[in-house]
């Protein structure tokens, strides 16, 4: 067996239905939302954010409404403020639902 260490090139992160992401450190999705809401000019406090995977995780530390999938893995769970229902019960659908409708936890 060959084994190669990561260790600073890159972090192997679940991304759902059994495969794994290479996040090369600091390029993670979190990484390119700071880069639009600087473009943007806005804050994290004004964004919201649902996951279910690894690949997540920094996304939804970053954005104040923070959502995991009710299929998510706990780790997600974790570091999420809010959950919303699973792929099959359209749960991302009703998070961007509740935001255009200004449903909590959206309403001013």
């Amino acid at each position: 067996k060959l084994h190669v260490s990561l260790d600073g090139i890159m972090k192997p992160v679940t991304s759902g239905f059994g495969f794994v992401d290479l996040i090369i450190p600091g390029l993670h999705k979190a990484n390119g939302i700071s880069r639009l809401l600087k473009r943007w000019k806005t804050s994290p406090q004004e964004c919201v954010g649902i996951g279910d995977s690894g690949n997540d995780a920094e996304m939804l530390k970053l954005v104040k409404y923070s959502f995991a999938m009710g299929n998510a893995a706990d780790s997600i769970k974790a570091v999420s403020r809010y959950t919303t229902d699973d792929n099959n019960h359209q749960g991302a659908l009703n998070v961007i639902q509740a935001v255009l409708d200004a449903h909590s936890p959206f309403d001013a």
